[in-house]
């Protein structure tokens, strides 16, 4: 006899009961193991983090997504001396894992992901001694001792939407909206990071006070951290010394050798830097063709005072290379250079190989020429002193008057003064014999010059002269002063 419609019914609920109820016998025990597996996952992670940090470490809640994640919520790391205030509060941390994994004998291993979210770190150095010990002990540590060499390769730890804020006092650094990941890879860890990076320095002697951009930054390291490549991207430059719209460097490092070079695009030089730490060393090397230093930045503040210089267009190569205080410097280089298209007074253009230190530069040859003549110097410069010993060569400089300078002059450079020897023509009159001396003392420089003079249908002549020239600077504040003196004779 065929089943009524109700009965059909019936027999489906009781069968959709059975089946209910032989899902739980069933997946009881599967339940009970997971629950024994999730707690067992959540100590040991606490006691994971705990141990490579030697902290203590509470949270306010965790709250599971079955098969898919954990979330703790208000995590705080406490220094062992001091229980009673965090040093570092995390709002949200999200862990997620694979919950087969759970059920092996090292529940760690089914790390999929450590992800930070929505947390920012306030620090002062006068406050945050604590944090800041915490902070210089993990940086002193070696990778694979705080992640651990034995977590599963493929691991990520990521942050979303982070913010870091340091200030010392006079100096305060900010980064913000920060997104990074950080991958577990076969022999190292590779990472993605970018935000806003924000400086400022009040103290009022500082030229660079102030500095923002955009930074993007990826590459890997090895397990140890003592090892890396990366590429850096700097976007919307801002700062009190210039702008500059975005520059991109590769950065590859080692124990003791650190190497940056300018990458990734069409601006027609090339900028490096070396530096060697067992040495205390750091080298940088240019080299352009026709490059135009005003295409690519914008001076600002105390820069801009020498902003038609920027306009020059410049092609050769140099290299300096010192040490971090400066106090030892050696640089040289051949540049070719052309200010025809500044608003200088006199656009020129000329040419300058050069070798040097802190204390002199040497040059073979610097040559300046324009519209109103031509200058070349071959030797040196005392860089204190200002004081020559080299050969200057001019030609068809045009004076003043009208009158063209003609002439070559020697100066040799004994102590704090100089000796100077030589010719020259100013128009019709010529000085064929010219002798003198350069001395500098008493904050001014004493000169003396004698010799011939001769005038077309003229006869000869005698001239002398002497005196002393004084230049005194004061400074101030915002603006530069000085006065001077001059004084000579002529028979």
């Amino acid at each position: 006899m065929a089943l009524s419609r109700r009965n059909i019914h019936i027999v489906q609920v009781l069968l959709l009961l059975f089946l209910i109820a032989l899902t739980v016998v069933i997946l009881w025990p599967f339940q009970q193991a997971l629950d024994r597996s999730m707690l067992e996952f959540r100590q040991q992670l606490i006691e994971y983090l705990e141990g490579r940090l030697c902290r203590t470490i509470t949270y306010r809640s965790i709250s599971p997504a079955v098969f898919r994640h954990l979330e703790i919520r208000d995590l705080e790391i406490f220094d062992p001396g001091n229980a009673g205030e965090a040093l570092l509060t995390i709002r949200k941390l999200r862990i997620s894992y694979s919950i087969f994994g759970l059920f092996t004998e090292e529940p760690l291993k089914a790390l999929r992901e450590i992800r930070f979210e929505n947390s920012s770190i306030n620090f002062s150095m006068q406050q945050d001694e604590d944090l800041y010990r915490l902070f210089t002990e993990l940086a002193d540590t070696p990778s694979q001792e705080v992640f651990g060499e034995e977590l599963y390769e493929g691991l990520i730890v990521s942050g979303r939407n982070l913010a870091f804020y340091y200030s010392d006092g006079q100096q305060n650094i900010g980064f913000d909206h920060i997104f990074f990941d950080l991958t577990r890879e076969n022999e190292g860890f590779g990472f993605e990071i970018r935000g806003d990076a924000d400086y400022s320095n009040k103290q009022p002697t500082v030229p660079f006070a102030e500095f923002s951009s955009y930074l993007e930054a990826s590459g890997g390291i090895n397990l140890s951290g003592t090892r890396g490549e990366f590429s850096l991207l700097m976007r919307d430059i801002n700062s009190s010394l210039f702008d500059l719209s975005r520059i991109t460097f590769f950065v590859d490092y080692s124990p003791d050798i650190l190497h940056v070079r300018k990458i990734q695009d069409r601006e027609p030089f090339d900028l490096s830097l070396r530096f060697d730490s067992a040495a205390g060393k750091a080298k940088v090397n240019f080299i352009g063709e026709d490059f135009r230093p005003s295409d690519f930045i914008v001076p600002r503040g105390s820069l801009s005072t020498y902003s038609s210089w920027f306009y020059a267009v410049v092609s050769g190569d140099g290299q300096a290379e010192f040490d971090l205080d400066f106090t030892d410097v050696d640089y040289q280089g051949d540049l070719s250079f052309e200010l025809t298209r500044s608003n200088l007074p006199l656009p020129f253009g000329g040419r300058i190989n050069f070798t040097g230190n802190t204390r002199r530069v040497e040059v073979d040859p610097l040559y300046l020429e324009s519209d109103r003549g031509r200058f070349s110097y071959r030797g040196d410069i005392l860089l204190d002193s200002l004081l020559p010993s080299g050969n200057l060569r001019m030609r068809d400089v045009v004076l003043p008057t009208g009158d063209f300078l003609n002439g070559d002059l020697s100066f040799r450079r004994s102590g704090t003064s100089v000796a100077a020897a030589g010719g020259l023509r100013i128009g019709d009159v010529l000085f064929p014999d010219l002798a003198g001396r350069i001395n500098r003392k008493n904050g001014g420089l004493g000169i003396r010059a004698s010799g011939s003079s001769r005038v077309r249908k003229r006869r000869p002549g005698l001239y002398q002269s002497g005196g002393r020239i004084l230049h005194r600077d004061r400074v101030s504040a915002d603006r530069r002063t000085g006065s001077g003196y001059a004084a000579g004779s002529f028979v």
